[in-house]
């Protein structure tokens, strides 16, 4: 229906017509006195402003924990808690209590999201720190079984694997090396992944470098670079990370490299000089093997390595002659030798047998070198070579100094007191060697090779690599996973 006004002559749709109405009653003769004024708005509220942040929590094992938050602004006010960026079922009032915590819940992050009609904002983050001594999982699947020997299946699958994300969803393969930065960031040589992981101190984890796909060796940036079978790692005080990294030769022989990698995951291999005194009954340079690596704050690395050959002329039946040796490769590719150990017995030792299973360095660049031959730690530094922990080609799991007897020791770790923590492979136990050489045995129970998480000693399987944080606790790859140990405080 057309509408039309006879001076102009020309026509309005009606519906035109009764919008224009509606946009303005006036206009079309309705409504009444005051009509045409605004309508109402809706008044501006403010998205919350927290008051009084939660606060971190230092509690005794079994005790509560409570956080609590303070907002202001327009209410009402909505609240929900979150733990570990996850939000907790139910945790909706303005404060939550964990009823008795237990050393689990150490490290872990909470957090809350106050909401009112204006718009919602999250707290600060407040960290629990459980105090108490015991075995915990921390990330990555592992078989473990109670006290009772019967398997006790955790909150997620039994299974190794490859995955990220939070800490105990993700899956590992056969970690080894392990190390924790200044930020509390703990890195793992994922060995059968062929890749270095992350873990977060808020427990994500990530693949800093490597390809689990292509494992070689690449040098490049992150899933760009190619790593194999990598074990050891060390990290200097930059927090430059060092990966002792295999390599398959041609001829099936293995010749061990040393890569850095960046924070960034920027990998490089380090340029290792020849040792000028690796030289064959014929003359010619031969390379070394590389068995293990350790580094120092100052980016030094340690080297201990060995040759073996033939003797000139020599088809069968032959009697073969061994260089073992520990170098220091500086940080501007200095070499440096420490030791020379093929120079034939020490102390009733024969060196040249030596199978020097894994370093460390201690704050006065001393080495300490795990013997799996010889069931010793020997300590190398400038009063010369001797044995620091053990006796001399006698395994065993006692404790004590003159009695104190190793079984394939393996990774070291020093804590900040000076006390030196050794894995005791056979035994499936770590050790601690005070500084004056007397031996405890402080997590595994000897015998047992399951992975039992509580109260210390509890028992371990397949460990990997030991390390510590800034805090104390030590972090140990076992299984397919990471769990964290929470020792007593230093005698």
């Amino acid at each position: 229906m057309l509408m039309s006004t006879k001076k102009q002559g020309w026509r309005l749709p009606v519906a035109l017509v009764s919008a224009l109405c509606v946009a303005s009653l006036g206009a079309c003769g309705g409504g009444g006195k005051g009509d045409s004024s605004p309508a109402e708005t809706a008044p501006f509220v403010p998205a919350p402003a927290i008051t009084a942040q939660p606060l971190s929590q230092s509690v005794q094992n079994g005790q509560p924990a409570t956080f609590t938050i303070a907002a202001g602004g327009a209410g009402p006010f909505s609240y929900q808690w979150n733990r570990n960026g996850v939000a907790i079922p139910g945790a909706t009032g303005a404060g939550y209590t964990v009823g008795a915590v237990q050393l689990g819940d150490n490290a872990a992050i909470f957090s809350v999201n106050v909401r009112n009609a204006g718009g919602n904002v999250e707290s600060t983050k407040a960290s629990l720190t459980v105090i108490g001594t015991g075995l915990v999982s921390f990330a990555g699947a592992m078989r473990q079984k109670d006290d009772t020997g019967l398997t006790r299946i955790p909150a997620r699958p039994l299974s190794a694997g490859l995955i990220d994300g939070p800490a105990r969803d993700a899956r590992f393969y056969n970690p080894k090396g392990v190390v924790v930065d200044a930020a509390g960031n703990v890195f793992v040589a994922d060995s059968s992944n062929h890749i270095i992981r992350k873990i977060t101190p808020d427990g994500v984890v990530s693949t800093l470098a490597g390809n689990p796909v292509m494992p070689g060796h690449f040098d490049a940036d992150g899933a760009k670079a190619g790593f194999h079978v990598p074990t050891y790692l060390g990290m200097d005080a930059k927090g430059t990370l060092y990966v002792f990294d295999q390599r398959t030769e041609a001829a099936g022989q293995y010749a061990s490299l040393v890569r850095k990698v960046s924070p960034a995951g920027e990998v490089q291999t380090l340029k290792i000089p020849r040792d000028p005194l690796n030289v064959s009954p014929a003359g010619t340079a031969v390379d070394s093997t590389n068995l293990t690596m350790a580094v120092d704050a100052a980016g030094n690395v340690y080297i201990a390595a060995w040759v073996y050959y033939k003797q000139i002329g020599c088809e069968s039946n032959c009697d073969s002659l061994t260089r073992h040796a520990v170098r220091r490769i500086a940080p501007d590719g200095t070499a440096t030798t420490l030791a020379d150990l093929s120079s034939g017995p020490m102390a009733g030792i024969n060196l040249a047998a030596l199978q020097m299973n894994a370093m460390v360095v201690d704050s006065t660049g001393a080495v300490y070198i795990s013997d799996t031959s010889a069931q010793v730690i020997w300590k190398l530094s400038a009063k010369g070579m001797y044995v620091h922990a053990g006796k001399s080609h006698q395994s065993g799991t006692s404790d004590g100094k003159e009695n104190a007897r190793f079984s394939s020791p393996g990774r070291m770790v020093f804590d900040k007191a000076g006390n030196l923590f050794v894995i005791d492979n056979s035994n499936t136990t770590i050790r601690r060697i005070t500084p004056s050489g007397v031996v405890t045995t402080v997590a595994g129970t000897p015998g047992k090779n399951d992975i039992v998480l509580g109260d210390l000693p509890g028992s371990l399987s397949g460990i990997g690599g030991i390390a510590f944080d800034a805090n104390g606790v030590l972090y140990v790859t076992v299984s397919d996973g990471v769990i964290k140990v929470m020792l007593p405080p230093a005698q």
